[in-house]
């Protein structure tokens, strides 16, 4: 009868070797989890909760932002006030929105301007 509580053993120590990685920890998953959701945009509230702690002051420590994600903030703030084609908001095309009557039965479709 295999253990459930020995999930370390069974699962991610084998996991760990297999992949080469044996550097790696069971915590390390959290750091992971926490950075990732940092880096999309989530609030230290929602880490917190998510991590099950009691209060934010741990997220800090959990969360840490990747070289690459603070390279794109660099970057969008290097760009401020320069506004290129790229950057220019783009006409949203016409979509159909099917309406109904009171009745219940099928009206033609109407164009409806997204803003």
């Amino acid at each position: 009868h295999m253990d459930a509580r020995n999930f370390y053993g069974r699962i991610w120590m084998p996991a760990v070797k297999k992949a080469g990685i044996e550097w790696a920890t069971w915590h390390d998953l959290r750091h992971t989890y926490a950075s990732r959701l940092a880096m999309s945009g989530q609030t230290e509230g929602t880490i917190a909760s998510l991590l099950r702690h009691s209060n934010t002051a741990l997220v800090k420590r959990y969360a840490h932002l990747s070289d690459s994600h603070l390279q794109v903030a660099v970057e969008i703030v290097s760009g401020f006030g320069k506004e290129t084609e790229q950057m220019k908001p783009q006409a949203q095309p016409a979509i159909s929105i099917p309406t109904v009557t009171e009745t219940g039965i099928p009206v033609a479709e109407e164009k409806v301007e997204v803003a």
